[in-house]
């Protein structure tokens, strides 16, 4: 399974939990009948892939008496530090708490019952170099106001990228700009490949460009 990490988002992918509840459910059948359960494997972080050797696999065994492997990636999932630890599959079996991380929600969804194993390809920067990073706190109904200041103070002179979690925020918000005289161009999922390409070029042949864009943009 790719991109692990969305597999959390509230409201996404209920199939895939369905899948993986008769996954589970059907491995449970399994153990019974067997002398030993069998291992699973679990890959996340930021580059991370993970899993756990299995019996069966390509060992020109029957393929009926292979065992289930599971193999997470994610190149966006920051992995921390207590994922590292060996008691990982602990943390797939205490309480939810607000505080989770991805990790601890991936854990407890996928419900690993052997030892994992993680491999980080990360690097330790998390962070390119020459980036800077700053938080504005504010309230949701103040957001539309300091955006148009930054648009129009600290950003008026380069190109700008807003990302937004949905093509219907990013609707409303190119809406809201054009009232306001700021120009901007949309990357959306929704739109053809040949319209999206259009977009970055025009993106960047523009200086002071605005563009909108939702995930699809940062993949």
């Amino acid at each position: 399974m790719d991109e692990v990490d969305r597999m959390v988002e509230q409201g996404h992918f209920r199939e895939l939990q369905s899948i993986l509840r008769l996954l589970e459910n059907e491995q449970l059948m399994d153990s019974s009948n067997a002398s030993g359960a069998a291992p699973v494997g679990d890959g996340e972080g930021n580059g991370n892939d993970s899993h756990d050797e299995s019996h069966g696999g390509d060992s020109g065994t029957d393929p009926t008496s292979a065992r289930r492997q599971t193999f997470l990636f994610s190149a966006t999932l920051m992995l921390p530090p207590k994922a590292r630890e060996a008691n990982a599959k602990r943390l797939s079996q205490r309480k939810a708490t607000p505080k989770d991380s991805t990790m601890d929600k991936l854990l407890r969804m996928i419900e690993f019952r052997n030892q994992m194993k993680v491999v980080d390809l990360s690097r330790p920067e998390l962070v390119a170099r020459g980036v800077e990073q700053s938080q504005l706190s504010c309230t949701r109904d103040e957001k539309d106001a300091f955006l148009f200041l930054l648009l129009r103070t600290r950003f008026a002179n380069g190109r700008t990228i807003i990302f937004t979690n949905a093509i219907t925020a990013l609707q409303r918000l190119r809406s809201l700009l054009a009232m306001l005289g700021v120009d901007t161009l949309s990357l959306q999922g929704s739109m053809q490949q040949r319209a999206r390409l259009k977009a970055l070029d025009r993106f960047k042949a523009q200086p002071g460009c605005v563009l909108l864009a939702t995930d699809v943009a940062a993949r």
